[in-house]
């Protein structure tokens, strides 16, 4: 059976780390090649000045201390380099961590990546309820009754745009799409749904003609993600209850009595 290699995305580029070889591949190129002799060694880590065009080492000395939007400082700790370490989803989360704190440009790949670049879609927890994030279609479904479904599109957004709001029904457990239409109920509350760069953001890269991989480091898959139900302001409620109570009786009062024969 043929080992499966750990990979690092590289500014956006998945390398294969194939220790035995003493190389980094390019997944999608394998003819393109970082051999680790070729880092320098700077104890405990490998630094590298990276071309994200030519997706390699650069290697023009003579433009190499220039500013180039091109060209980036690349961390790779001497731990996931190692013949005998596998990067295991702990190790990954750490390494990811510190690379976002300090500009490391990597992105080590855990399980839950690796799964989802081979086409498994991710999951959100909604009211006790798991469904599945298919961002190409704009819609969440449930795992166990793919009948039921939320449509993302017909969502509003908060005003920092990081989240998808709207009304939803505990009892019934049903998105109310027509917030201006829906009865005041002790059942309603607001259900709140991160967006699609925190829902999917390999889908987003994708929608967008990027490299897969390529949102990872600024906008890395969430390990669990989770919707939020607020309860509505009970002033808010109220408020409603008596609109649509002086409603009502406006409509009895305007009714015509008709004459006794």
């Amino acid at each position: 059976m043929q080992k499966i290699l750990p990979q690092v995305i590289i500014a956006g580029t998945a390398f294969l780390i194939d220790a035995a070889k003493e190389e980094l591949r390019d997944a999608a190129d394998t003819g393109n090649r970082i051999r680790f002799d070729k880092l320098k060694d700077e104890g405990g880590y490998f630094t590298m000045l990276y071309d994200v065009n030519s997706k390699n080492i650069w290697t023009n000395l003579v433009a190499a201390d220039e500013k180039n939007d091109h060209l980036r400082k690349i961390i790779l700790p001497a731990l996931i380099l190692s013949k005998n370490q596998a990067i295991s989803d702990e190790l990954a989360r750490s390494i990811n961590q510190l690379s976002s704190e300090r500009n490391w440009g990597i992105y080590a790949v855990n399980g839950q990546l690796a799964r989802r670049l081979a086409g498994e879609l991710p999951g959100i927890n909604i009211d006790g309820s798991r469904f599945i994030v298919d961002w190409r279609l704009k819609e969440l479904r449930d795992a166990n009754d793919v009948s039921r479904k939320i449509d993302l599109s017909r969502l509003d957004m908060n005003e920092e745009g990081t989240e998808y709001v709207c009304l939803y029904h505990t009892k019934s457990k049903e998105v109310i799409y027509n917030a201006g239409a829906y009865q005041a109920d002790d059942h309603v509350a607001i259900l709140r749904i991160p967006y699609e760069l925190k829902l999917d953001p390999v889908a987003v890269a994708r929608q967008y003609g990027l490299k897969e991989t390529e949102l990872l480091e600024k906008f890395p898959m969430q390990e669990v993600l989770n919707a939020r139900l607020e309860p509505i302001d009970n002033r808010i409620r109220q408020s409603q209850k008596i609109q649509q109570k002086n409603k009502q009786q406006k409509l009895r009062s305007g009714k015509r009595k008709g004459k006794r024969l």
